[in-house]
């Protein structure tokens, strides 16, 4: 379900903003990076682990959430992060 997961939120950033660019970054020896999604710099990454898959907005805090989106990272001042759990 993680992949599934994965590809579908990969492909509503590609619909939402044709020009996005997908780079993979930070490659680690446990893992193949992440991807990173950027337009005019970077808007958000995915990770996938072992209970969830994550989005991270680098400049979430200073979207305004009136449906309570996000629902991780909230403590930060910069980012915000929505955790996709199965079902």
């Amino acid at each position: 379900w993680k992949g599934e997961t994965m590809g579908r939120l990969r492909q509503l950033i590609h619909e939402a903003d044709p020009d996005v660019v997908e780079e993979w970054k930070w490659e680690k020896p446990s893992s193949g990076g992440v991807p990173v999604w950027s337009h005019d710099g970077i808007i958000c990454t995915g990770e996938v682990y072992k209970e969830w898959v994550k989005l991270t907005f680098m400049r979430g805090a200073a979207l305004d959430d009136p449906k309570k989106v996000f629902n991780a990272s909230l403590d930060g001042n910069a980012r915000r992060a929505i955790d996709f759990r199965e079902g």
